[in-house]
């Protein structure tokens, strides 16, 4: 019953976003994403070393030390707002004409201003076992438009990856047998309930069953893990019905034979409610793709033979690793010439064989690539669910022709430019009904 393997399907990720004043500075991991999933990763650079006359290496020299995060899910109105937040810039958030509860968050991405962006603690794993990083933030942020789905795809970078770490939400307790203690019992209370006699070098099986013998417990309620209590402490996790929310748990120890000593309960992890942040999914066939020759003219022109539409950005920012040996992972990070890419694939026809004058022209376009999902309650019932990015861009490439769904498909590669017309690069609007990140 305690001794329970690391199943993947159990595996979740949690969001903490933190103070954009301190940057790496824990914080509590208590935002779950239903559309988008972070998985963390350690990294560390082993430099070898092989002296003269020796075929094999003599030292293994640990070096810089990070974490990596891969995101992956679906494009929604609310959890987008989080990669957005830290792989193009810190939203400005408003109310949009005509609304009360609704919210317009626009992220920016301009040519010659820093970029204020947000960070996370992100915490990866499950009851059984998790890990953490601070400092996480996204560097690279990808979007796949097709009429059969809506990817949203991440990498980025954070700080020493900790392994063994208490998932944010779920109170944790250690019990401690100490000394000499060689017979009796303990008992442990938990609102008013007390357990049964808990014998000594009791298992954690047993542990666990006497607190879901309790009529305010039940099975799944609580996860003990550890012991037995003549050789090591109890790890006791409250989960299910008890899981995030603060707890409290009391041991007496008065039984044990002889004098307990320093035998002891505490709390390891403060019970803390967690908020999922429901998945509002973009749907494929409310997508639509512009492309017009001027920004005041943005929105207006439809392609209706577009087969996919890709966005990305990426190489946004380098760690900073500094001869310090209070920094155990990169100082900070450091902004760096984003690489933002729009692809097109489209029919093969008049329309889409124009971009080659485009590109001989050296002509600038505005695309916009916008969603619009239901309408929001009264009061504010005249406005929708919204996503929209707008980018001004050159024609950079045609790619290979090609076949799509038995029609000859071309492929256009545009990179964002910086515009005088636009004010910017580009821009991405989200309309949901979120307050804050």
């Amino acid at each position: 019953m305690a001794l329970r393997e690391r199943a993947q399907v159990f595996e979740a990720s949690q969001w903490g976003p933190e103070a954009l004043t301190a940057p790496g500075v824990a914080v509590a991991a208590t935002k779950r994403l239903e559309a988008i999933s972070a998985s963390l990763k350690p990294n560390i650079e082993v430099e070898r070393y092989r002296p003269f006359g020796n075929k094999y290496d003599t030292l293994m020299i640990p070096g810089k030390d990070w974490s990596t995060v891969d995101v992956t899910g679906r494009l929604d109105y609310n959890n987008i707002i989080y990669p957005l937040a830290s792989a193009i810039g810190y939203p400005n958030i408003s109310t949009p004409g005509g609304g009360t509860n609704a919210r317009l968050w626009e992220f920016e991405s301009f040519a010659t201003v820093p970029d204020t962006v947000q960070t996370y603690t992100v915490d990866s794993g499950s009851t059984v076992r998790a890990q953490r990083a601070t400092n996480v933030i996204l560097s690279d942020l990808g979007f796949a438009f097709t009429r059969a789905s809506v990817e949203v795809t991440a990498t980025g970078i954070g700080k020493l990856f900790t392994d063994g770490v208490n998932m944010t939400g779920n109170a944790v307790y250690t019990v401690t047998i100490a000394g000499t203690v060689s017979g009796g019992t303990f008992t442990l209370t938990y609102s008013s309930q007390t357990t049964s006699a808990i014998p000594y070098d009791a298992t954690a099986s047993q542990v666990e069953a006497a607190l879901i013998a309790l009529s305010n417990i039940g099975y799944g309620d609580v996860q003990v893990a550890g012991g037995p209590g003549d050789e090591a402490p109890f790890v006791i996790t409250f989960t299910g019905d008890l899981g995030n929310q603060a707890i409290t748990l009391t041991g007496t120890f008065t039984s044990l034979t002889p004098a307990p000593g320093g035998s002891a309960i505490a709390s390891t992890a403060t019970g803390q409610a967690i908020t999922t942040v429901a998945a509002l999914p973009v749907v494929p066939g409310n997508v639509n793709v512009y492309v017009d020759s001027t920004f005041g003219a943005i929105g207006t022109t439809k392609l209706t033979r577009l087969f996919e539409a890709d966005i990305n950005i990426a190489s946004r920012f380098n760690p900073m690793w500094v001869l310090d040996s209070d920094q155990t992972s990169f100082a900070a990070t450091v902004g760096a010439p984003p690489d933002l890419t729009c692809r097109l694939k489209m029919a093969a026809n008049a329309v889409g064989m124009g971009f080659l004058e485009t590109i001989r022209s050296g002509d600038t376009v505005y695309i916009r690539i916008e969603s619009e999902g239901d309408s929001f309650a009264a009061p504010d019932a005249a406005l929708n669910y919204m996503f929209r990015a707008d980018l001004a861009c050159k024609v950079e490439s045609p790619n290979d022709f090609g076949e799509t769904d038995g029609a000859m498909s071309v492929d256009w590669m545009f990179r964002a430019v910086s515009d005088s017309s636009f004010g910017g690069v580009a821009r991405f609007q989200v309309q949901n009904l979120l307050t804050a990140l």
